[in-house]
């Protein structure tokens, strides 16, 4: 019969197998790894990331604005060609933020 110390020490084994193949075949420990990357360069890359997706966001807003503007000058419809150019101007706003962070970061680093 097996007994509890058996299968701890069997589940134990076990993990350390799979530890130890995973930092083998991913190299965890070469200096080119991301275990190896400081924190401040994990927060500068996280950083960076963030930036291009709220530029990103921003683009997609304009675009919806000028859309939403054309369909309101299709249709003669007032409060679309407004609510249009208001959403182009966020956009245009959001950018300039995103820049200026950009330019902060930048001088920061």
């Amino acid at each position: 019969m097996i007994s509890i110390q058996q299968i701890r020490s069997l589940f134990l084994t076990m993990s350390l197998a799979v530890i130890l193949s995973t930092t083998i075949a991913f190299g965890f420990g070469s200096a080119d790894s991301w275990a190896a990357t400081s924190p401040t360069q994990l927060i500068s890359q996280t950083q960076n990331q963030i930036l291009a997706m709220n530029q990103a966001e921003a683009t997609i807003k304009n675009i919806e604005g000028k859309a939403q503007e054309t369909m309101g000058n299709i249709t003669g419809n007032r409060k679309d060609q407004i609510m249009g150019k208001a959403k182009q101007v966020e956009s245009k706003a959001s950018t300039a933020a995103e820049k200026m962070k950009d330019k902060v970061q930048d001088i920061l680093d």
